[in-house]
Parts: C-alpha cells; structure tokens; sequence
C-alpha cells in the first residue's frame, strides 16, 4: 500500500499487479544475460541476512544483509520491513544470530541501518554505479535451498536510484544488488508503473513497468529511538497499509457483483469489520416484493456510502499525519500512495452507492 510509485493515479489494478510481480522466490523474470557471475559461497551465505518478522498480520521473512558504511558495520534492510513489525530477529544465511544496536534510517531512501559490534564478514559498498554495468540480485533461500539470484544490468542511473534490467518483487525489499566485484550497488526499491501519459506514448516508458533499486552511496541518516519511532510511525504505516487493502479489495469485490457478502478477514481493521457485519444483512435481500426491494436498496446505498465516509475520514487522518516534520522521504512517499488509493476507493464507493437500483 499498499509501496512503489503510482504514475496512473486512482488504480487499484495497478498496484495489485506491482505486488505480484514475479519473486526471486519463483525464479521468475530471469534475464538472460552473458554477463551473469557467481561467489563463492561464503561471500554470500556469511553476508546475507534473514530477517524474520512477527505482528498483526503474521510471520514474514525478508531478506537484508551485512555491509560496511562510514568505517563502520552495519546491518541493512528495508525500511518497509521494519516497520509497524512487533518483533524481529536476525540471522545469516549461514546461521549466525545477529544482535544490532542503534538504528538510523535514511532520510529519503527506503533503506534501515542498524549498527553491529565489531567487524563481521561484510559487503563493500560501491559508490560508483556506471551505466551498462553488471548486477545480480541475492535474496535469501527457501528451505533448504541456496541463495536465490537474478541478474542483468543497469539500464539508468540517477542520483539516489539506478534502474535495472531486473523485474523483482517488492516482496523482495531490502535484497542487495551485487557488481561483478561482489560490492553492493544498491538494494531493491520501487516499481514504476506505466503511465498513460501522452508524453510517454510510443516510448520505452509508456507500456511496462520499470525496476528500480536505491544506491547506497551519499545518503544522509537519521539516528532514531526505534522502539518509540516504530511504535508511532511504524505501526501508523503498517496500519493503514492493510486499511487501504481491505477498502481496494472490498470496493472492487461489489463493483463486480453487488449482491456478495463482504468476508471478514482476520487482519480487518476494526472499523471495517464492524461496517462489514452491517452491511452483509443486505446482501441477500434481493428477493421479495418490490417494496422490499426498494427498502433494501436504500438501505445498500446508504451502507456503502457510509464505507466511502469512513474511508474519507481516514484519508484525512494521514493528511493530518504527513503534517508532521519527522517523516522520513520513504514514509511520506508510501502515505500520499496509499491516500491517492484510498481517495480512488473512495469514489468508487460513491458510484456503487449512487447506482444502487442496480441491485434491485
């Protein structure tokens, strides 16, 4: 939410289809490339970090690693990880424990640094990410398996992002990016989606969607009280991702069929599962005199308009939150894309409500 860039505003598809983009996992979106290379094991297996998650919404593993930065070791993973996560450990690949210190976040990358005790086996960084040049992905194995690696090349370079040849998952968030001299050039970010923009129409941009990973090099950090950040803005983050998802999936489900019965999920957010078990007493009342029908009609219109109220309040909610001046760029990103969703959800709600004699 719900991250990435939405370019065609107001599409729920479209940030759907970026959220299924083929994973590492799958070993989908391979690119064939001459300039594929390898490590040895213990390049890879001792650096690269599992990073188990646990909250509201269950057990999740993401992948970070261990890298070198300012003299310093530090373990790196993704900011859309991290946050809103009730408990989290880390481990190598190889099987190590990991207990990092203070935590610093990049002011507008989505990238986590967490600092570790002396001087473990560790990834340079490149500062320099030229044009052309040869990358893999590493994410980390499922069970029993090896490291998961894609690779291909750098297609564009900016400032703070390099875009790749690469279609990953944003599932994948926080996985490094490697050169051939096994230093990282980056980790994955955000998907672009196409725009239909006259200005991009007949172009490269204009017809897929585009891979981007965020460099390392000349970011500034901010040192933050994770355990009271976390709590506030983290779990705020991870609320209203989910609250966003619920809206997008339930506005869709009526848009194609009226007369279905919204199914409570176990991660609904509370206001929404109160709404829904008021709201499903409609759904089967299609039948019966045309009196009835009328009643039940209006009584489905008013209901779905009162699920567009409560997602406007919301939006208003993360208007008033992105008020505040301790948001990191990544943050800030992720709540104005998940109040364009929700704005979208919540005209579409209106437009049920409004053609409510189509129930009858």
């Amino acid at each position: 939410m719900h991250h990435h860039i939405l370019l065609q505003k107001h599409s729920i598809l479209l940030l759907l289809l970026a959220f299924s983009a083929p994973s590492l996992a799958d070993g989908a979106g391979k690119t064939k490339n001459s300039e594929a290379f390898s490590f040895p094991p213990s390049t890879t297996r001792n650096r690269l970090v599992i990073v188990s998650c646990d909250g509201g919404s269950g057990h999740r593993s993401a992948p970070g690693f261990v890298a070198v930065m300012d003299g310093k070791s530090y373990l790196v993973a993704s900011q859309r990880v991290l946050f809103g996560v009730e408990r989290v450990s880390f481990k190598t690949v190889s099987g190590k424990t990991l207990r990092p210190g203070s935590v610093e976040l990049s002011a507008s990358r989505d990238i986590a640094r967490l600092l570790l005790a002396g001087e473990p086996d560790r990834f340079g960084v490149s500062e320099d990410v030229p044009m052309g040049s040869a990358i893999c992905i590493f994410g980390i194995p499922a069970a029993g398996k090896t490291e998961r690696k894609l690779c291909g090349k750098v297609i564009g370079v900016g400032s703070e992002t390099v875009e790749v040849s690469i279609r990953f998952s944003l599932n994948e968030s926080g996985a490094p990016i490697l050169n051939a001299a096994g230093e990282v050039a980056g980790l994955i970010g955000k998907i672009m989606e196409p725009s239909e923009s006259v200005m991009t129409k007949g172009t490269k941009f204009g017809h897929k969607p585009r891979f981007f990973c965020y460099r390392m090099a000349n970011t500034r950090w901010i040192p933050v009280d994770w355990k009271k950040y976390n709590a506030n803005h983290g779990a705020f983050f991870r609320r209203n991702m989910a609250f966003a998802k619920n809206i997008g999936e339930i506005a869709s489900r009526l848009n194609e069929d009226s007369r279905r019965r919204v199914r409570i999920g176990d991660t609904f957010d509370t206001e929404i599962s109160i709404w829904a078990r008021s709201h499903n007493r409609f759904a089967g009342g299609h039948a019966g005199s045309t009196r009835k029908k009328q009643v039940v009609a209006a009584g489905y219109s008013e209901s779905v308009k009162k699920l567009s109220r409560i997602c406007q309040g919301r939006i208003q909610k993360i208007d008033d939150f992105l008020a505040r001046g301790d948001l990191t760029g990544f943050l800030r990103e992720e709540l104005e894309s998940l109040n364009q969703e929700l704005d979208y959800s919540a005209k579409l709600l209106n437009f049920i409500g409004d053609n409510a004699q189509d129930y009858r």
